[in-house]
């Protein structure tokens, strides 16, 4: 700690919150909640089979001798993603079939992960495009009977809209019923930007723009004069609801909105202090987090939720040893 203090040539180190007596009669009133969704009966069947064939090609892998160090249930993309570049590492070093076992194990763990992910975020339409993507590109994954069965039932349940967008069309249109409102919607997927957009286009005096980064993916990449463009109409009130992904939690210049939506948790505190932060500058603000219940979701909130606590304990640690 000494050390982080001697290279940063800082003597004192000293912290705030909202609550702190010489900052919060400077702060607007700032509501936070949550507000849970049940997935439809078709999300559900879909989900199903999807598990178990990811319980079951994460359950070969543990069998050949990886992802051991956690319980299954607690393991996440990013650990079969490492566990893929350490296979890929082994079998530089020497070929044998256990291994390539291991590695198509993997794969189909990966693929129905995203899968998954897709499914609990965005919804059925989403997941059947990216079955469709795959079949086009000849991927193994989607030549799996149960990969077969569940892109089977994605067409039966396809059509459902994900039940976070009535959620957010509902609070949004409350909340323009208020005068001269703003509304700000943070997402984690570029896919999932347009039928947001498109959910909320609808609702009466609701004006809606998207904002992304430059890098071209699903939705097309922004310039960085379109980017200002948008942040310059939206200041203005020619628009009032701005849909972005996290381009918008730092570094530009969003004015203070009325409503901040997470579409999704994110499991960094920084960016969701930042998030939160657009909202209640210059007058009461709200911040709403929609959860799928059952899903990832709640994971990632508590995740969210405990590496604040952390922060905050860490920088008052930081304040009393510097004092």
């Amino acid at each position: 700690m000494k050390q982080i203090l001697a290279n940063l040539r800082l003597t004192r180190v000293e912290s705030r919150t909202r609550e702190s007596p010489d900052v919060a009669p400077f702060l607007q009133e700032l509501g936070e909640e949550r507000l849970s969704v049940e997935l439809s009966d078709g999300m559900l069947a879909i989900r199903t089979p999807l598990r178990e064939l990811l319980l079951s090609a994460l359950g070969k892998l543990r069998q050949y001798g990886f992802l051991r160090y956690k319980k299954v249930e607690y393991l996440s993309k990013s650990d079969i993603i490492a566990c893929g570049s350490m296979l890929r590492g082994a079998l530089a070093k020497r070929r044998s079939g256990k291994l390539f076992a291991a590695m198509k194990a993997q794969g189909t763990a990966l693929q129905a992960s995203h899968c998954l992910e897709l499914l609990e975020t965005q919804g059925v339409e989403p997941l059947k495009s990216y079955f469709a993507k795959s079949a086009e590109e000849g991927k193994k994954f989607i030549a799996l009977p149960e990969a077969a069965h569940i892109r089977s039932l994605a067409e039966l349940y396809g059509g459902e809209s994900h039940p976070k967008l009535a959620a957010l069309a509902g609070m949004v249109q409350e909340q323009l019923a208020q005068p001269e409102s703003k509304v700000l919607v943070f997402t984690q997927f570029r896919d999932t930007i347009p039928s947001i957009v498109l959910a909320l286009g609808s609702l009466p005096g609701a004006r809606v723009a998207h904002f992304v980064g430059q890098a071209s993916g699903s939705v097309k990449g922004m310039r960085q004069q379109e980017q200002s463009s948008v942040l310059e109409a939206f200041r203005k009130g020619e628009t009032n609801v701005l849909v972005c992904t996290s381009v918008g939690e730092e570094g530009l210049d969003v004015p203070s909105v009325d409503l901040v939506v997470f579409y999704e948790p994110v499991p960094s505190a920084i960016r969701a202090i930042q998030r939160r932060g657009r909202a209640g500058r210059d007058a009461p603000g709200r911040v709403v987090v929609l959860i799928a219940k059952g899903t990832r979701d709640e994971g990632i909130l508590s995740a969210m939720e405990r590496r604040e606590e952390k922060m905050e304990r860490l920088v008052g640690r930081l304040t009393k040893k510097s004092s």
